[in-house]
């Protein structure tokens, strides 16, 4: 009896914390893994909606001039190539008329 009751102190004082420190790695692990489920796509989300409009703006900044300048030049729209050539820098054939 006193060796059945000295087993089970023994247990209760190695066994126990060992399988509470198992449960507690095991909890902290399924935190981690839904922190990294939940938590880190809606930072990504707040970080993106402040990347967004910025990008969209520079892109703007830079692509709305260029556009339009194409589109209201004076010679771009109006003027056709020179019989023969071509918009592109390579060499067209020459007419010989």
């Amino acid at each position: 009896m006193y060796l059945f009751l000295i087993l089970l102190a023994a247990a209760m004082r190695f066994a126990l914390p060992l399988s509470l420190a198992s449960a507690m790695r095991f909890v902290l692990l399924l935190s981690l893994a839904s922190a990294m489920r939940f938590v880190l796509p809606l930072s990504l989300a707040s970080a993106m909606r402040f990347v967004l409009p910025l990008s969209l703006a520079s892109a703007m900044r830079f692509v709305l001039p260029l556009s339009l300048a194409s589109a209201l030049a004076p010679r771009g729209a109006g003027v056709a190539p020179v019989r023969g050539g071509t918009y592109f820098l390579c060499r067209g054939k020459e007419s010989r008329q």
